[in-house]
């Protein structure tokens, strides 16, 4: 039961990217994060798995419910050293020409990178525990 709690919370945070002081205090471990993340449970988390947990945050944040972001609702949708380099990243994958918005594909292909890049530290298209660790603790 409390396991499916936390899950519970964690789920809640991540997708509406809520942040108050009991939330940030609560200690999440890369493996309780894994597990979270492993969108259709099989043990592994692949990029569909990791874009699955992405997509409602783009619904939550777009504020205005037009299908797009703007800067301020993309930025809103970070946490950690990625909210701190979102003008970058927003200038980066806003590809269709459009200079204020962001759609769906730009938010998607922005976690995409973020999945291949940042996250899979040695690119076999899984992330584990010990990767994900290495991330967590450069945004503490």
């Amino acid at each position: 039961m409390i396991r499916q709690s936390m899950c519970a919370v964690l789920a809640l945070s991540a997708t509406l990217s809520v942040t108050n002081a009991a939330l940030a205090q609560m200690v999440v471990t890369p493996e309780v994060a894994l597990r979270f993340l492993d969108a259709n449970k099989d043990g592994v988390v692949t990029l569909n798995d990791y874009l699955n947990v992405q997509m409602p945050k783009m619904t939550a944040g777009d504020l205005d419910q037009n299908g797009e972001l703007t800067y301020k609702e993309f930025k809103e949708t970070l946490e950690g050293r990625a909210r701190t380099n979102a003008e970058q990243s927003f200038r980066a994958f806003n590809r269709d020409g459009r200079e204020r918005t962001m759609n769906q594909r730009d938010f998607l292909n922005y976690h995409a990178y973020v999945f291949t890049n940042v996250l899979d530290g040695d690119k076999d298209g899984f992330l584990a525990a010990d990767e994900l660790g290495k991330v967590m603790s450069r945004d503490r």
